[in-house]
């Protein structure tokens, strides 16, 4: 088993009473993992946040299952509690939204040392926030360059972004650039 943390903060560098590490828009996430296998992760998430005025409590559970040395599967589920008055969007929120997304990923095509995904999900399944529900759709392909840099071209498309009809299809493309040491 390994446990994990994160702790963000908005702000913490200000010195006066509306800043600091503790203050207003800040979130904290712990990760219970259970890896029985080398081929299988099951992974438990609680985070508590505080963001624009609004108080967030939300679990979730991930799993992936490798069926072979090259090709893997995986599922996340979240379900959140979104309570009070939100400052960004002007309006009071009691809100209980679950979030969702599979995949598949494949190691070494193309090239050895490769991973390549991809993936669709619904960050936002909320029926009383926006007149429809978000979907994303990504595939990604991540290079090793070396023990310690990996590049990784990204392609989304993003169907009803924030939950609303009228904003169609997006589509964003990011190169992810990671520096492990």
């Amino acid at each position: 088993m390994t446990l994990r943390s994160l702790y963000v903060a908005v702000n913490s560098s200000t010195t006066n009473d509306e800043g600091g590490l503790f203050s207003e828009d800040n979130s904290g996430t712990i990760e219970l993992e259970y890896a029985p296998r080398a081929n299988f992760a099951l992974r438990l998430q609680y985070t508590k946040a505080l963001i624009d005025n609004t108080d967030i409590s939300a679990f979730g559970i991930n799993g992936e299952y490798a069926f072979n040395r090259t090709t893997a599967f995986f599922g996340r589920f979240g379900i959140g509690n979104y309570d009070g008055f939100n400052s960004a969007i002007d309006r009071d929120l009691n809100l209980q939204p679950y979030t969702w997304a599979v995949g598949v990923s494949w190691r070494d095509l193309v090239l050895p040392g490769t991973l390549t995904g991809i993936a669709i999900g619904q960050p936002f399944v909320e029926e009383d926030l926006g007149d429809a529900t978000q979907t994303n759709f990504e595939a990604f392909y991540k290079l090793q360059l070396s023990d310690n840099l990996s590049i990784s071209p990204i392609v989304q498309l993003i169907d009803n972004a924030n939950n609303d009809s009228s904003n169609g299809i997006t589509w964003q493309a990011t190169i992810r650039t990671s520096f492990t040491f």
